[in-house]
Order: structure tokens, then sequence, then C-alpha cells
């Protein structure tokens, strides 16, 4: 301490001074006292924001002595940290009364600043748990990629009066405030290890970690699928009135919870669609029967798994006998090698476009909008502007991630 700083902290009294060192609260405090010569005995007393108290024998002890000079040591009072609630140290006054046998004969005064201990800081614990909006997946119990949330709880408290003021929950790269809530779906699969940030209003920080997380991979099924006109018996036969139906699926185990079922049904092009039949992945299989021979027909394969992912494959078997050309009837539709079974324009043929092509209605790709197949769910895309994506699906929702780039922002999309 610096002579400067010294003055400001030490007042005399007819030859009697007293100095308070800084403390810690909690711990111990020094303070230094001149006086003229023994025969003096003193008693101390402190005022600290609005609390105030008398040090009994047990609160100071004497641990030097000569005739001009005593030190003592005083303990601070934990209670003085609730004085303090928004600050790491604070200043109070140390009063030391002087006594000439049992005559007070004066007192003195000096300043003294007490500091919050390290100890003093937040507690916080965190509990988790996966949570999706999918009925089954909900059901298993676990975190699955893409179609589960984690949703977490912090038990916090400030210590010496201190109080929570923030709270920051991390999983899987995503941020949450709050003492509670729930994450965005899971993107990525494997271990994580939620953690919390608790701040206090001194701006003390304690970190806490729940148990570990495993996310399960998981993506839509996979699906190979072949489909031909035959004979009852399953020989190829162009003008067959039967459909050999060939599908091989997979999926995501996701710990063995997780199967897929491959299906097929058929349709004259345009027309209504069959019943579903169910396939074994990987075999062939004989369906239909009476399809005509000098109609169009289309096919849909699908892989459905228990999680409610679909995959699915769509084939056109043209009529046995094509036609260049063929007008619906009311001349609202036409067809390019095949009959035309709607009011659109079909295309049996390989297209080639050699100038531009503009489309003012939506697009398409195997019975999936294209805008959706381009940006599926889960998917992140960035932007030079903080603002949603554009041009975005009907219905899509955006939040906001880190990428870790300024000047380019990243969306993930959640619906």
């Amino acid at each position: 301490m610096n002579a400067a700083q010294r003055s400001s902290r030490t007042v005399s009294m007819a030859g009697f001074e007293l100095t308070a060192g800084d403390a810690v609260i909690g711990q111990s405090g020094t303070l230094t006292v001149v006086k003229p010569g023994n025969g003096y005995t003193f008693r101390f007393s402190y005022a600290f924001g609005g609390a105030s108290g008398t040090l009994e024998s047990g609160d100071v002890r004497q641990v030097s002595h000569a005739a001009g000079r005593a030190v003592y040591r005083w303990r601070v009072p934990e209670e003085l940290a609730q004085q303090i609630p928004d600050a790491l140290r604070g200043t109070g006054t140390m009063s030391m009364a002087v006594y000439s046998g049992a005559e007070q004969v004066g007192s003195v005064q000096t300043a003294f600043t007490a500091y919050v201990p390290p100890s003093m800081a937040p507690t916080a614990s965190v509990q988790v748990s996966a949570v999706s909006d999918n009925t089954v997946v909900s059901g298993w119990g676990v975190c699955v990629q893409g179609l589960s949330r984690v949703q977490y709880t912090v038990t916090a408290a400030g210590a010496g009066g201190a109080s929570v003021q923030a709270c920051r929950f991390t999983c899987g790269g995503q941020t949450v405030a709050g003492l509670s809530g729930k994450t965005a779906p899971i993107a990525a699969a494997g271990t994580l290890i939620p953690s919390a940030v608790v701040t206090d209003s001194r701006g003390r920080s304690v970190t806490a970690e729940s148990e570990a997380v495993t996310v399960y991979a998981y993506h839509r099924p996979t699906l190979a699928a072949e489909v031909i006109r035959c004979k009852a018996g399953g020989t190829a036969a162009e003008d067959g009135a039967y459909l050999k139906v060939t599908g091989t699926a997979s999926c995501a185990s996701v710990g063995g919870r997780n199967t897929v079922q491959v299906r097929v049904r058929w349709r004259p092009a345009g027309g209504s669609w069959s019943g579903y039949t169910t396939l074994v992945s990987g075999a062939e299989t004989v369906v239909g029967g009476g399809l005509a021979a000098d109609a169009a027909y289309e096919a849909e394969v699908s892989a459905v798994d228990t999680a409610g992912g679909v995959r699915t494959v769509r084939q056109l078997l043209p009529p046995v006998s094509p036609v260049t050309l063929h007008l619906h009837s009311g001349g609202r539709g036409a067809a390019f090698g095949k009959r035309s079974t709607g009011e659109a324009l079909e295309c049996a043929w390989p297209a080639v476009f050699y100038g531009d092509v503009e489309v003012s209605g939506g697009l398409t790709l195997g019975g999936q909008a294209l805008a959706d197949a381009l940006w599926p769910v889960g998917c992140v895309r960035l932007t030079a502007e903080d603002t949603e994506p554009q041009p975005s699906p009907e219905g899509a929702e955006w939040e906001r991630v880190d990428c870790g780039m300024a000047g380019i922002y990243a969306w993930r999309r959640i619906t």
C-alpha cells in the first residue's frame, strides 16, 4: 500500500491510529493500532452496508503487542456478502473505542474493503431428456438424429446473497437461453455432453454438465426398385397383364428399434391407385392381372420405416403399341410417345430442350416438391443477409445457427 492509500485509511486521535487492511469475507483481516503507550484497551465494531456489529472475544485476537503498536486479527463475518449481492467487493467502516481502565476516552474510525471470496460462486446442475414430435420416436425414449430434441432443466442458486442472472444451455452445437427449454432437432449423430453455464449477479459463472446423451443415426430408407410387365408366371412380356416388382430397401437401425417395409401400388396412367401390396425386400413379386396391353400404367414402389420415413420410386409402363402424338378428348391434353391420359402435356420419351425453359408453377421430382428435395428438413443454408433464405419451400421454418464466419448467416430448416 502506498503512502496516499495509507493516509486515506488511517485516522488519528490524540496519538491513536487505526489501520484496517483489506479483508476477504469469511476469512481473517488485520487491524493495526498505533498508541502512545500501554494501559489502554480497545473494543472494535464495524458497519458494512446495512449490517453492523461488535467484535466479541471470539471474533478478534491480538497477534502482536508493543508499547506503541498492537496488531489484531479479526474474522470477517460471511453475512457481509449479503450486503453486496451485485459486487465483488464493498467498503465499510471499522471503529475502535479506546478505554483507559473502565472509562472510554475516545474512538477512532477507518475504512476497510471486504472482498467476496472465490468460493462464493453459483452452483448448478442440469438434467436432460430426449423428446420428439414424432409419436413413434417419442415412445422409443432415445434421441434420434433429426427427429429428437433435447429438453433440459437447470437447477441453480447464487451464493452469499447473489442471484442467478443468466443461463446458457449448449448441446450439439446449439445454444438455448434460460433455466429450462429444449433445442431444435439434433442434426448430428454421436455422443453429446450437454452443458449449462450459469452466471450470477456478481458476474461469476459456473459450468455444469449432464450425463452423456447418445444420438442414434437416422436417415430416410434407401430403395432400389424395378417394375416390368410380365405374364402370370413372371415371364417378361411387353403385353403382359401382370407386373413383376423387385424392391430392395434398408433403413437406419436406431439400436434395433427401426425396421422398413417395402410395398407397391399401381394405376392406369392418370387413374386411381390400387391398394398397397407388401413386398419382401430383394425378392421378385408378381402382382396385378387384367392390365390392358394398349394402356399405359404407373407403378409406385415405396419403402416406409417405423419412424415414418418414406422413399418412393415411380415407373411408367407404356402401352404395347406406341404412338407419336395422341390428343386427349376435349382438346385439353396431349401426349408424345404414349396415349394421353389426362388434361396435361405428357411425354414418354427422353426430352431435350435447346432453349430456355421457364416454369411458373411448382416442380416435382419423384412425387416430391423440388424445393423440398433441394432443401430437406435438417439442411443448412448460408445467406449474406440476416434474413431467412429465399426461395423457401411453402410452410418451411428456419432457425439461425452459428457458423463461425463474420458476415455469413447460417439457417437450419426445422419444418
